[in-house]
């Protein structure tokens, strides 16, 4: 009796493109609002965090201006 054996190999996952996607969504290229369903602060995080949301996304003070 013959056994067939597969090998996979892969170099990992490729990295997300955020840069891309946060450049897109910047330039109204996307509408991210019809993937987010609360943007909340992160002061609120552990407030917030029971409820269920759908998709929330929790913003630094000056995660805008990268810093």
């Amino acid at each position: 009796m013959r056994r067939r054996v597969r090998r996979r190999t892969h170099l990992g996952r490729r990295p997300a493109p955020i840069p891309d996607a946060l450049a897109l969504a910047a330039s109204g290229g996307v509408d991210p609002g019809k993937v987010v369903s609360h943007v909340i602060d992160w002061e609120d995080l552990p407030a917030a965090r029971p409820e269920k949301h759908l998709k929330p996304v929790f913003v630094r003070a000056g995660a805008e201006d990268g810093s």
